[in-house]
């Protein structure tokens, strides 16, 4: 609702839950030592999970080779440590339907809380 030119926008959780679900791509996050705090359905699916909670606790060791995990945990902490976005394409080990490797063009940045855990 807008206000005297003054935009008021609240998301519900509700409503933050649809937008991670209408998103494209994968949306993930995890906690500063690397663990997975929740995704979206796409990246549930494409970890080869049915639900999308089933990811929370895991690390990306428990999801991929330990040599791509190792490097996407190296660069999860290169982003905590400096503070710095950082895009980059992996290969992920992964294979989709057509038995094809996923390649992933990601994009990691901080996401602060009141409450980090």
């Amino acid at each position: 609702m807008l206000n005297n030119n003054k935009a008021e926008f609240a998301l519900s959780d509700m409503d933050l839950a649809s937008i991670l679900e209408l998103v494209p791509g994968n949306v993930y996050w995890k906690n500063l030592n690397s663990v997975y705090l929740g995704c979206n359905q796409n990246l549930a699916t494409l970890t080869g999970f049915e639900n999308k909670d089933e990811i929370i606790g895991k690390t990306d060791y428990e999801l991929v080779d330990s040599a791509i995990a190792g490097k996407y945990i190296k660069d999860d902490q290169y982003v905590i440590k400096t503070g710095k976005q950082l895009i980059v394409e992996d290969r992920t080990g992964i294979k989709n339907s057509k038995g094809l490797e996923v390649i992933l063009r990601t994009e990691k940045s901080l996401f602060w809380t009141k409450k980090v855990t």
